[in-house]
């Protein structure tokens, strides 16, 4: 059953996961983040009605790059990204305030579901761990992280 809106896809996420139901904004305008920890990786889901009122916005923790693997790695990443390139694709970034690799997808409300989003983070989590490894990504891995996507997240129509 596809989610009509964030709330009512974060009572699911909560429910899938066994977590508490946070307290939302009374607000439907601002924007709501959703913080979870998955195998270790911090994963934030939110929603921001400015930018997209129909979509949830995933955001994976990755990590930090050691400043010796660092022009390896995020040159790397920026060949994933180019691999991945389509609309509204998932894509590598760095948080600028701590220097953090993220991955951030999005995907539609309406074809959303609690599992399947669960799903995607369990699977972006697995591949955030082996990037923690060696700090680079295998020539398969771009096929991965979209295999990793759930239905209606970062789906390209």
């Amino acid at each position: 059953m596809a989610v009509q809106n964030f709330e009512e896809l974060v009572r699911g996420l909560c429910a899938t996961l066994g977590a508490d139901v946070p307290a939302m904004s009374a607000d439907p305008g601002e924007p709501q983040g959703l913080n979870f920890e998955v195998s270790g990786v911090a994963v934030v889901v939110a929603y921001a009605p400015e930018v997209r009122d129909d979509r949830v916005f995933v955001f994976c923790r990755f990590g930090a790059v050691p400043e010796a693997q660092e022009r390896a790695a995020l040159r790397r990443l920026l060949e994933v990204n180019f691999i991945l390139f389509r609309g509204n694709a998932p894509v590598f970034s760095i948080d600028p305030t701590n220097g953090e690799v993220i991955f951030g997808y999005e995907g539609l409300l309406t074809l959303l579901t609690p599992e399947a989003v669960v799903e995607s983070m369990e699977r972006i989590a697995e591949q955030a761990l082996k990037w923690r490894e060696t700090w680079f990504l295998d020539e398969d891995a771009p096929m991965r992280m979209m295999e990793a996507r759930a239905p209606g997240l970062s789906d390209f129509a």
